[in-house]
């Protein structure tokens, strides 16, 4: 009921409400319609679920969102973001039920390959599979895999290869990358 408060901030452009460990899905339904949001932080709000990522799909001119520490998304709920065309940031790190299937999804999104430009997944539970799709996105100039323990260095070889603009790469943490 807190973020009822921002109903009248039409003008509002970017909202960290992150670490609010207790959030609900409802505050998000309740900032939705702040269609000026160009940048959203729900970063450790871990009681956030899918419906959280249905109730910001309209913000069409979000250019970046840190769902990172939201333990409940799911692939499916990934699929929500599929009408955010302007997105450039996307934090996820530490979404553990984010897989190969989430992240084949967010790849396949209609003009994803040109926007998004820093990519968080750090901990996330993807393999070489869902490595192989990255390379999709050509305008990526940060990725993180910190900690993404089923990834091969050969599955990223080919993936970074196809990354002309990468200038930042964290795959610290990843035992089979050599």
């Amino acid at each position: 009921r807190g973020l009822l408060a921002f109903a009248n901030s039409h003008r509002l452009h970017t909202l960290s409400i992150a670490n609010c460990r207790r959030l609900t899905d409802e505050a998000v339904v309740n900032i939705s319609h702040l269609i000026s949001l160009e940048a959203l932080s729900l970063d450790g709000c871990r009681c956030l679920t899918d419906r959280s990522l249905a109730a910001i799909s309209d913000l069409f001119g979000l250019r970046k969102l840190d769902l990172s520490q939201c333990d409940l998304i799911t692939d499916q709920g990934l699929e929500q973001l599929e009408h955010l065309e302007m997105l450039e940031e996307l934090r996820l790190g530490w979404c553990r039920q984010i897989t190969d299937e989430g992240i084949k999804n967010m790849t396949s999104h209609p003009e994803r390959y040109r926007t998004l430009r820093v990519l968080r997944l750090a901990r996330c539970p993807i393999t070489d599979e869902g490595v192989s799709y990255l390379g999709q996105l050509e305008a990526l100039e940060e990725l993180d895999l910190n900690g993404c323990a089923s990834i091969s260095s050969s599955s990223l070889g080919d993936a970074i290869g196809k990354m002309k603009r990468l200038t930042v790469l964290d795959v610290s943490h990843i035992p089979r990358i050599l």
